[in-house]
């Protein structure tokens, strides 16, 4: 089954997905990747274009816990990129047509890797605990021992409790958002704190001279936009022009045995459920269409 978000209705018919021994790893342009659990083969397939043939990818004979694409590969056949989390604090990364996976180990991480996204012609990554890493591609396909920069950021969640997870979103507007999930402390009227599921929302802050990330800043509002989280890559899109979309919010699924997805309001520090059932746990993918931003 899939949902809708700015019609609000369901769509079960002419979408037909593998599900035997598969499972999906993540979604972007248009395009899921499917990993086989057994031979762990990558198959990248577009839902939306039933006639489109798959893209089968070199084998990653590892535990795959997301995988991205810098662009749609119908389009730019030779030149997207394709970026798989593995192994926890493991990056694989490979253009359209290579045989053979790039692999960087992050050890300088400690902590597992839960989101990566393309972002000005660099790799960003962001583990568990809130650290950023960004990899020039370039220069580790010419050097692989070229050490990625990082920034710390684990000293600005002195206020976070339980963090969970960790995404990178490219804003509409053109900086990078730094989202966390975590519980979050409500003060209830008989001065008891009751920690609750929320996020906190941050811009990654860049230098103007190197270009280099700085420090991270947190907001209280994102104003128009929507973000989209989860195993799929990242996105943020203008909520006015979808008018089935619920502005300053992030969107994101839940629930061990029951799918669920609820809207988190960012003002205001509150979520919502839009959909419970017993369902698998879901992802996001965004048809093929213009005009996100």
């Amino acid at each position: 089954m899939m949902y809708s978000v700015s019609e609000r209705k369901n769509y079960i018919k002419n979408v037909q997905l593998p599900y035997r021994h598969k499972r999906l790893f993540g979604s972007s342009h248009g395009w899921l990747a499917i990993v086989d659990k057994i031979s762990r083969a990558i198959t990248l397939m577009n839902p939306f274009a039933q006639a489109m043939a798959p893209i089968h990818l070199p084998h990653l004979n590892e535990d795959v816990s997301k995988v991205i694409l810098s662009a749609d590969p119908a389009l730019n056949p030779n030149s997207y990129m394709v970026i798989a989390i593995y192994n926890s604090i493991h990056l694989a990364f490979l253009k359209g047509g290579q045989e053979d996976w790039n692999c960087i180990r992050l050890d300088s991480l400690h902590h597992p890797l839960t989101d990566v996204i393309f972002y000005k012609s660099q790799i960003y990554a962001v583990s568990i605990h809130g650290t950023i890493v960004s990899i020039n591609v370039n220069m580790c396909v010419i050097n692989s021992s070229h050490p990625p920069e990082l920034l710390d950021v684990r000293a600005f969640m002195t206020r976070i409790r339980d963090l969970d997870q960790a995404y990178l979103v490219e804003s509409t507007k053109g900086h990078l958002w730094h989202v966390q999930r975590c519980s979050i402390g409500v003060t209830q009227f008989d001065g008891n704190v009751l920690f609750e599921e929320g996020f906190r929302v941050y811009k990654v802050v860049f230098s103007d001279t190197d270009g280099c990330m700085v420090k991270h800043v947190e907001v209280k509002t994102i104003g128009d936009e929507a973000l989209f989280i989860g195993k799929n890559y990242s996105v943020s899109v203008s909520a006015s022009k979808f008018p089935g979309c619920q502005p300053n919010s992030i969107y994101y699924t839940g629930g061990s045995k029951e799918f669920v997805m609820r809207i988190f309001d960012v003002e205001f520090g509150t979520a919502c459920a839009v959909i419970e059932g017993r369902k698998p746990r879901g992802l996001w993918i965004t048809p093929p269409f213009k005009g996100l931003g």
